[in-house]
């Protein structure tokens, strides 16, 4: 974690990620208080690429071309990538 500094949203914490290459990644994380707790909002690469801006417009891809059967099977499949249900090809 490098610092923090509060947002019109809530709380920007920024941080960075060192790769095995020495090359440094921005990642900073929107924190919202929900309650007592406090709860990731968003996520930002680089400063710049929002986590819930790109996937929105993933899933805006797949429902315009797919509907939303498409959607679900979509990220279903994903689950099952994540969770090692589905037999990897290689």
């Amino acid at each position: 974690m490098t610092g923090e500094q509060p947002a019109p949203s809530g709380v920007m914490v920024r941080s960075q990620i060192i790769k095995a290459n020495g090359e440094l990644v921005k990642v900073d994380y929107m924190m919202r208080r929900n309650g007592g707790d406090w709860l990731i909002a968003d996520i930002y690469l680089d400063s710049a690429i929002s986590e819930v801006a790109t996937r929105r417009s993933e899933f805006a891809a797949i429902l315009r071309a797919d509907g939303i059967d498409g959607l679900i099977a979509a990220l279903n499949r994903k689950a099952d990538i994540l969770t090692g249900t589905t037999a990897r090809a290689f």
